[in-house]
């Protein structure tokens, strides 16, 4: 059986303690309004760290397949990841290839406080990423969760 190994830079989280999933996830989001304000690619954070405003959008966007697509995606067409990959692992296991997915976790996902020292390491909180791998599990894809 041959094996394809598909790495996607679009998902995954961290561990938090002190600030909550949800502090995060709107500390996150005020931080790509900042950036999407001064029309500026990246955010410097703390020591020399910075964030590409398209990641810090989304982690901020929450689900980003099925129905919550069209609001999530900036693409005119073809928004829901998660109809593309499910079709596209049906398609390689019909010629006898394995799909796994490895979701590569955003840098504010694994080092938030990189961003705002305030949001420290401990708890996941990267809900709408990890409902997502939940999602292609359901429909038979193999995931592997870096976190």
């Amino acid at each position: 059986m041959r094996l394809i190994f598909l790495g996607l830079c679009l998902l995954t989280a961290t561990r938090l303690i002190g600030a909550t999933a949800t502090d995060i996830g709107a500390a996150v989001g005020q931080r790509y309004e900042q950036a999407e304000a001064a029309q500026v690619g990246a955010l410097a954070g703390v020591d020399g760290w910075y964030f590409l405003a398209a990641e810090l959008r989304s982690y901020s966007r929450g689900p980003f397949w099925g129905a919550d697509a069209a609001k999530a995606s900036r693409a005119a067409k073809d928004q829901d990841p998660l109809a593309v990959i499910v079709a596209f692992d049906r398609m390689v296991k019909a010629a006898g290839i394995a799909l796994i997915v490895v979701p590569v976790p955003g840098k504010v996902a694994i080092h938030p406080d990189g961003l705002d020292p305030a949001l420290k390491s401990g708890e996941r909180w990267d809900g709408a990423q990890a409902a997502f791998n939940a999602a292609l599990t359901k429909e038979g894809v193999q995931v592997i969760d870096l976190v």
